[in-house]
């Protein structure tokens, strides 16, 4: 995508240049120190001292002599030359950045022990290995980056700068239209050298001004350039590199920008006396196009920035929800003494499993079938004395229930509809009082919705275990339970509790909240069973479905 953004940018400066006259080769044979001619001035962009040869992606041997460079090469290397010489702790670190990159390490790393592999002494090299590293990071930012440059024979090193720069979201927003207005006036200045130093026009009277103008260009390519290092230092380091951090200061982004246009006044007032009109015409035109350059380059960096806004946001909520998770999971491992579906199948295993001609007869008993459809009866209560299988009936009603939620449940979205039991035992202390009971119910309703978690982390965040322990653990819970059930999502809610009479514990305050709840929650269907002593108080609801087991 970002790709795209720089060839069309390319391909408009390009037909702009086609509507001047064709422009002609540079004569190769002309030595280091020669002007192209005037009619090279608008030619395409030009190779850079650091870019790779057209003709060739292979390393260039260290015996092999630079080739002939052109104006414009010559006064980059020189630029990029005593930059090093002035700002060597810059250069070197921007030189170790690449020479990471030429390793296809992608992991952050210590900069201080990276090797510099950046040929130092022959331009053909260096411009090969810059070839390289340019293609080895765009590829590593083309899924994040939404600017990236096309680069273009003669852009190479300042090219390399765009694509580890196509990621603004941590800069400043001074760096950020700095970032636009430097790489816009990269093509303005290659084509300044060509015209405003043209030799071939020089009649020896203003060769000093030339010289003159021509150190200050050098000047002008060189803070360009520090600008771009600066930048590709600062957006490294928000990625977590360690680098050298006392060798250069980033944060006066403006000031920065400001020695550019500094740099820029001091060149267009030398150039004022020496240039002809035609010359200023043809800056003025380059002048528009760099303003246009400039202008697109806005809008692109502003959406790069909306869309890593976005995508940041995303992380930082997934980073949140999974934090929520781990104490989600810590809650109930502290509400945790017994897991009902445990118990339910470990009395299943004792009693020798489920049979299905003894038990699924309930299933289809008018009692449960009227209970099960008719919102008015809320409360089903099995009764009988010891030994009369009402625990294996009520396995059998609870394995029918989980079957058909498991039907109903759609893939990806939270179940409306929830299931939670427990069984009471008189002879464990895990399971015989009010309490288990009410921990039980809240640790199922949190396993299978953890929407409802939230009624017990509000409480459980400043008390912790102690919620679930101390002398008020009962109507705490009862609470946090009374408060699950009123969740608006659900659209109803199924509790089913074995053995009420071996509740030896708190019998009667649970039993209360029973009768309560069924006359104020239509959502809420229960199940209970009981020896008959039990029968006197959920009898008199007037919501209630019995049957004795005889």
């Amino acid at each position: 995508m970002a790709l795209k953004c720089w060839r069309g940018l390319k391909s408009k400066l390009k037909r702009g240049k086609r509507e001047g006259p064709k422009p002609e080769p540079p004569d190769q044979s002309a030595p280091l120190t020669s002007a192209p001619s005037a009619t090279t001035a608008s030619a395409g962009p030009p190779p850079s001292p650091l870019s790779a040869p057209a003709a060739s992606s292979q390393p260039v041997s260290s015996d092999v002599a630079p080739t002939i460079q052109g104006l414009p090469e010559r006064l980059w290397n020189r630029a990029y030359d005593d930059l090093k010489e002035e700002e060597s702790g810059l250069v070197d670190t921007y030189e170790r950045l690449l020479s990471h990159e030429l390793e296809g390490d992608p992991s952050p790393t210590d900069l201080t022990s990276q090797k510099n592999e950046i040929e130092q002494k022959n331009p053909e090299i260096r411009r090969d290995q810059m070839s390289r590293l340019v293609t080895a990071g765009l590829k590593r930012i083309e899924r994040e980056a939404k600017i990236k440059g096309n680069i273009e024979e003669g852009m190479q090193p300042l090219s390399s700068a765009r694509g580890m720069l196509a990621n603004p979201i941590t800069e400043t927003r001074a760096n950020r239209e700095g970032i636009a207005y430097v790489v816009s006036r990269m093509e303005w200045y290659w084509q300044l050298s060509r015209l405003l130093l043209d030799e071939n026009r020089d009649d020896g009277k203003s060769a000093g001004l030339r010289d003159e103008l021509e150190k200050h260009v050098i000047d002008l390519y060189k803070t360009l350039l520090s600008y771009q290092m600066k930048s590709v230092y600062s957006y490294y380091r928000s990625r977590h590199v360690v680098f050298w951090r006392d060798v250069i200061k980033l944060d006066d982004w403006a000031g920065t920008l400001e020695a550019v246009h500094s740099a820029e006044k001091t060149v267009r007032e030398d150039s004022a006396a020496y240039n002809t009109e035609s010359i200023k015409t043809h800056l003025d035109g380059l002048a528009k196009t760099a303003k246009s350059l400039e202008e697109k380059l806005l809008p692109d960096i502003h959406q790069a920035i909306r869309d890593q806004t976005a995508e940041r946001r995303e992380m930082r909520q997934e980073e949140k929800n999974e934090k929520q998770e781990e104490k989600n999971k810590e809650c109930l491992a502290d509400l945790h003494t017994t897991d009902p579906r445990d118990d339910k199948e470990r009395i299943k295993q004792t009693k020798g499993g489920l049979l299905e001609d003894s038990s699924n007869w309930i299933l289809k008993h008018e009692d449960f079938q009227r209970w099960r459809n008719n919102d008015d009866a809320r409360l089903l209560w099995i009764k009988g004395d010891p030994g009369k299988g009402k625990t294996m009936l009520l396995i059998a009603i609870v394995d029918e229930l989980e079957r058909q939620l498991k039907q109903l449940k759609q893939p990806h979205q939270q179940s409306t509809t929830v299931l939670s039991y427990f069984f009471c035992q008189g002879t464990n202390s895990l399971l015989n009082n009010a309490t288990a009971v009410l921990r039980g119910l809240i640790y199922l309703l949190g396993v299978r919705n953890p929407l409802l978690l939230s009624y017990l982390r509000e409480r459980y965040d400043t008390a912790r275990l102690k919620l679930f322990e101390d002398a008020n653990a009962f109507f705490a819970l009862l609470e946090i339970l009374e408060g699950m059930l009123r969740y608006l999502s659900l659209s109803r809610v199924y509790i089913v509790i074995d053995a009420l009479d071996e509740c030896v514990a708190g019998l009667e305050m649970l039993l209360n909240f029973i009768f309560r709840n069924i006359s104020e929650s239509p959502r809420v269907k229960w199940i209970v069973s009981s020896r008959n002593h039990v029968e006197r108080r959920l009898d008199n609801s007037g919501m209630t479905l019995s049957f004795e087991l005889t």
